[in-house]
């Protein structure tokens, strides 16, 4: 298993799926642009930005998630669910490779920080987990939050009001005492995708998940300038405090939603000291590309399954990339009595804020595949008997929702879609897909292929 992000690197060039930009590059927009061109196609390893290197791509297709933890797709789902439901120890030690340069003089414009969008506020952190723990119990929490870069040692950043973070951080703000942080940037795959879990209890450490997901304790040391632990394998560790009562504007930001997020008042952040590996490698993510929507759907596709599991003969969860990898889900289920398709719309519809359409099929539907997706929704769906809608319901960053009166989140509506086969009396009896009885060997009839 890839216990840091080199190795990753190592293994995609060997499998030659790894895009080397040798020229220098601005991380003002021309790194952006770039990577937009090659999304999806490979993982780019960018050698000069500012002199220092940049990272990005490396799960941008579910196939290399995969390979990222040395399962199949089919695979994956399970394999994630495992390592939520069975979180393994870490271990403290006393070094690692990211203590091999600890400073505390520094300025974060040295970093090469990009500037994604035309109307971003300014240089984004966009793949940086911050690592923090309760003020009261001292249980670790691992999550992505953006950052705004703002000057050589501040950062804004939005923590949304239902975030466990945002509970630790309300903890400390009530004792007006700043809350301890660690910004790492540059990690492994199990660290990256363990912070990405959604419905993970507070009192369960995301780092213990990592650990489940990397097959080994997973390898912690202790910052040099606040109480909290990293891995140790990180590329870069930003230290520093979130600031009790202070607030300063960020945003705008080209969120995963497609369109611009607004600008707000949000906690400010201040580094203290920095601790990186020689020759450090920034790690990136480009908002809106494939990776950025996978790295959200795929750790909540687990989560959505097990639930569904307890109340139908659910087969699989698929969060499209055309739902941002959170707004509209399709589920394909066994159905075994008439009103299974609607509990399956209502249980999905509890499992996740964030989600607002959920399509449930039956199990002879490909729910990867948008034509079949479409052609059950076509064939098998009344809008008058199959749909349902729930208003004024919590949602999350739905630029088409409304903000609620405390301005801790989203007010939305959700619908569900049951396009699978009815067995009342009266419907159409024949939903048998249509199949030629003659398997073909194309190779015997087509030289070309």
């Amino acid at each position: 298993m890839f216990e840091d992000i080199r190795s990753l690197i190592r293994y995609f060039e060997e499998k030659n799926d790894l895009i080397r930009i040798k020229r220098e590059v601005d991380p003002r927009f021309e790194l952006a642009a770039i990577s937009k061109k090659l999304d999806g196609k490979s993982p780019i390893l960018f050698e000069n930005v500012k002199n220092q290197k940049v990272v990005l791509g490396f799960f941008g297709t579910r196939e290399r998630i995969a390979s990222s933890f040395g399962v199949s797709i089919r695979e994956l789902r399970d394999y994630i669910l495992k390592a939520v439901e069975n979180p393994k120890s870490v271990k403290i030690v006393e070094d690692g490779p990211v203590k091999e340069n600890v400073t505390k003089n520094f300025d974060l414009r040295d970093l090469p920080i990009p500037t994604h969008y035309e109307k971003d506020a300014g240089a984004y952190i966009t793949c940086g987990v911050i690592i923090a723990k309760d003020p009261e119990t001292g249980v670790r929490n691992a999550s992505y939050h953006r950052m705004l870069l703002k000057d050589e040692d501040t950062l804004g950043v939005l923590i949304n009001g239902w975030r466990d973070l945002m509970k630790y951080y309300r903890k400390a703000e009530e004792r007006n005492k700043p809350l301890e942080i660690a910004i790492c940037i540059g990690l492994d795959p199990s660290t990256l995708f363990a912070a990405a879990a959604t419905g993970v209890p507070i009192e369960v450490d995301e780092l213990e998940i990592a650990s489940s997901l990397l097959g080994n304790p997973m390898k912690l040391v202790k910052c040099e300038n606040v109480d909290v632990e990293v891995p140790a394998n990180t590329e870069i560790v930003l230290e520093g405090e979130i600031l009790p009562k202070v607030r300063a504007s960020e945003g705008p930001f080209a969120d995963f939603t497609g369109i611009y997020d607004i600008q707000r008042d949000n906690p400010i952040i201040k580094i203290k000291g920095i601790m990186h590996r020689d020759d450090p490698i920034y790690q990136d993510v480009l908002p809106i590309s494939r990776e950025h929507l996978l790295l959200g759907a795929v750790p909540r596709e687990p989560v959505m399954y097990k639930a569904l599991k307890r109340n139908v003969n659910v087969l699989d969860v698929h969060l499209t990339l055309g739902g941002c990898g959170r707004f509209t889900a399709i589920v394909s289920i066994k159905k075994e009595g008439e009103c299974e398709g609607r509990d399956a719309i209502l249980t999905a519809l509890s499992t996740q804020r964030d989600l607002k359409h959920v399509i449930i099929v039956d199990d002879d539907i490909d729910i990867f595949n948008e034509r079949d997706v479409e052609w059950a929704i076509t064939t098998r769906y009344q809008s008058d008997r199959d749909t349902i809608m729930i208003k004024d319901l919590s949602g999350s960053l739905d630029p088409s929702g409304r903000i609620d009166a405390r301005k801790l989140g989203i007010i939305t509506a959700k619908m569900g879609m049951d396009a699978t086969k009815s067995f009342e009396e009266g419907a159409m009896r024949s939903y048998e897909k249509p199949k030629i009885p003659f398997e073909v060997d194309l190779k015997k009839y087509v030289e070309e292929i």
